[in-house]
């Protein structure tokens, strides 16, 4: 199975995250960098996609991506939310509410670009801690 992950330029221990997946898309001007995300994404068709962002506590899976991003809509005329993937047997612990930074505005973006163009790609989105980077690569991040 073909990922497609991303991170974001301020992820604390990015050395060690390209170590695991070398091929991963840092994201630094966010809205840019998303939209050359999106392109990626139909050019290689990917079979999951993990948006991964820094945890200074215990690692978690994001369960839903909500149209907000600090106090205003992403997408005006949109729905409230998108519900994530999560891996079959997660390891980590699941969110309890879904935030409005830049994490979720980039996990709003990407399943609203996967919804308007009709890819039903699983995609999952995990704050990691430095301990637990290496268990990512034995998740199912695709559901079977």
């Amino acid at each position: 199975m073909k990922g497609l992950c991303y991170t974001f330029r301020t992820f604390h221990f990015l050395p060690i995250l390209k170590e695991v997946f070398p091929e991963i898309h840092v994201l630094g001007k966010l809205k840019l960098d998303i939209e050359k995300f999106c392109t990626r994404i139909l050019e290689s068709n990917p079979d999951y996609i993990l948006g991964i962002a820094y945890s200074r506590k215990g690692s978690f899976f994001e369960r839903k991506a909500i149209n907000q991003f600090n106090s205003w809509k992403i997408e005006k005329s949109s729905i409230e939310e998108f519900i994530l993937n999560i891996p079959k047997k997660p390891r980590f612990k699941l969110s309890k509410k879904p935030t409005t930074s830049f994490c979720n505005y980039s996990m709003y973006r990407i399943k609203y670009f996967l919804k308007k163009n009709n890819l039903n790609i699983p995609f999952s989105f995990v704050h990691l801690n430095e301990k637990d980077i290496n268990l990512l690569k034995q998740l199912q991040l695709c559901p079977q």
